[in-house]
C-alpha cells in the first residue's frame, strides 16, 4: 500500500497543533514520530538493498559475458607466441620455433 496512504492520519495529526481539535497528546506525539521515521527507514533500506542486488546482478552478468577460462587464453598465447616467432625468424632474428 502507498506510503503516505498509510500514514496520512498520523500526518495530519502531527500538522494541528498540539492543544486543537484531534492533535496528538504529547506523550503520543513523539511514538508516532518514531513510528513514521522508523517506516521511512526501513522503505529506504529496502530500496537500496533492492539497487544494490540489481547492480550486483549487472556486474555478474557482464563477467559472464567477457569470461574467458585459462585454457582458451593458454592457447591464445601459443598461437601468438607461434606467429612471433614466425615473423620474427622472417626479420632475421634467431627465436626458438615450435610448439
Amino acid at each position: 500500500m502507498d506510503w503516505w496512504i498509510t500514514n496520512q492520519e498520523d500526518l495530519n495529526q502531527l500538522r494541528r497543533t498540539i492543544n486543537s481539535s484531534g492533535a496528538l497528546t504529547p506523550d503520543i506525539h513523539a511514538p508516532v514520530l518514531d513510528r513514521i521515521g522508523g517506516d521511512l527507514s526501513a522503505r529506504a533500506k529496502k530500496l537500496v538493498a533492492q539497487q544494490q542486488e540489481q547492480l550486483v546482478d549487472v556486474c555478474m552478468s557482464w563477467g559472464d559475458q567477457s569470461k574467458t577460462s585459462l585454457t582458451d587464453l593458454e592457447h591464445r598465447r601459443e598461437v601468438v607466441s607461434w606467429r612471433l616467432a614466425e615473423r620474427l625468424h622472417e626479420l632475421g632474428y634467431q627465436w626458438p620455433l615450435g610448439r
